[in-house]
């Protein structure tokens, strides 16, 4: 609804007219950048109560030129699938609105040409920051990003050829020998690998925590246990079906990879973990439910989002500072149905799985949960 009882957009103008005060005042008060010291309390009040009763919406674009800043994060994802993209917005809101920032998302579906066209608008529409989730393809316009001055962060990982950028990463070479040491200790020895062939640091550094983990341990990582394939059905007739010696146990890179491949065992009538042990990394939401119960090391992706957003504002303020390079270290294994052994399982049946991240996590039912266990311990 409109005061002026037309279509006409409501202006600072007509607020003063109904008010009976100067243009200046009006702005004093509705720019949340200016100084409020000149205009009293009980006046600044009214004004408020009547700009919103007339229906006032501030011209940001005006604004933004008046201050030569936009207050936008641009944040683009490469997919908004299994809730990773939400729970990471959940942390980066939580720090971009108190310091009054808004986040522009797009998602490239994990397109060069779609990211490509985002990342351009987001440059011609002068955000004051960039996050993404890196993929090796789009490395010359990253730099590009960089060239024209915009502070970039890489989100969750960074290519091996622009390692010297900002990012904030997890700490997924800890994680996954902790993964592949409750493996061992549940009594598998015959370990294979699936993962997504991506060249950057957190892809390639869960594969040497994988070889690593193996060779202090005196087990062999076959090549034929080894899959970098981008199909799932093949990557598992590669490293299991057709295999001369099967594996005892998988490990998969992302959650995104695991759940996929837990149905497609199941479905052709291969039974984990009796078969074949199945865990991954991420502890996506959905990975606890009793049909699933997958297990997994836990990712503390809203944290990641979290101190994503803190430094693009920390560059954004101090750019001497970058770059800024962050690994979060946390390495809770949620140990379920899929890796242990029916004795085990049998024990955890009445225990609770503590939440290791907030937000969508939070609001879960609690059914079916387990306890989380400590990395130098194991159920006994």
């Amino acid at each position: 609804m409109r005061e002026n009882g037309n279509n006409k957009a409501v202006t600072m103008t007509m607020i003063a007219q109904e008010l009976g005060l100067s243009v200046s005042a009006i702005s004093y008060v509705l720019n949340v950048s200016e100084k409020r010291g000149k205009v009293s309390d009980r006046t600044a009040q009214r004004i408020i109560e009547t700009a919103k009763r007339m229906g006032y919406i501030p011209n940001v674009l005006a604004q933004s030129l008046r201050r030569q800043r936009t207050g936008v994060i641009g944040v683009i994802f490469g997919t908004l699938a299994h809730n990773w993209a939400e729970m990471s917005l959940l942390g980066m809101r939580s720090v971009f609105e108190p310091a009054s920032y808004l986040v522009y998302t797009s998602v490239s579906y994990w397109n060069a040409q779609i990211e490509e066209q985002e990342i351009n608008s987001f440059m011609q529409r002068r955000v004051e920051g960039i996050i993404c989730v890196p993929t090796p393809e789009s490395r010359a316009l990253y730099e590009k990003v960089v060239r024209q001055g915009f502070p970039l962060v890489f989100l969750n990982d960074t290519l091996l050829s622009m390692k010297d950028e900002n990012y904030i990463t997890w700490d997924a070479y800890q994680a996954t020998k902790i993964a592949l040491e409750h493996l061992i200790k549940q009594g598998y020895r015959r370990i294979g690998f699936i993962g997504a062939n991506h060249k950057t640091l957190m892809t390639q550094a869960r594969y040497r925590a994988y070889v690593d983990t193996l060779k202090q341990a005196g087990l062999p990582a076959k090549k034929e246990w080894i899959s970098w394939e981008p199909n799932v059905e093949r990557m598992l007739d590669q490293v299991f079906f057709k295999a001369k010696v099967r594996p005892d146990a998988l490990y998969a890179t992302v959650d995104a990879l695991a759940v996929p491949a837990l149905i497609h065992l199941e479905t052709r009538g291969v039974r984990v973990p009796d078969d074949v042990a199945l865990i991954g990394m991420g502890n996506l939401p959905g990975t606890e439910y009793p049909g699933v119960g997958l297990s997994t090391m836990c990712e503390p992706i809203e944290e990641l989002g979290a101190n994503a957003a803190q430094v693009v504002l920390e560059i954004i303020r101090h750019p001497e500072k970058a770059p800024i390079q962050v690994t979060l270290v946390k390495n809770e294994l949620m140990a379920r149905r899929t890796t242990l052994k029916k004795n085990a399982r049998i024990s955890l049946i009445l225990g609770k799985e503590w939440p290791c991240a907030r937000g969508a996590r939070d609001k879960m039912d609690g059914a079916d949960r387990q306890e989380p266990i400590n990395p130098r311990k194991e159920v006994s």
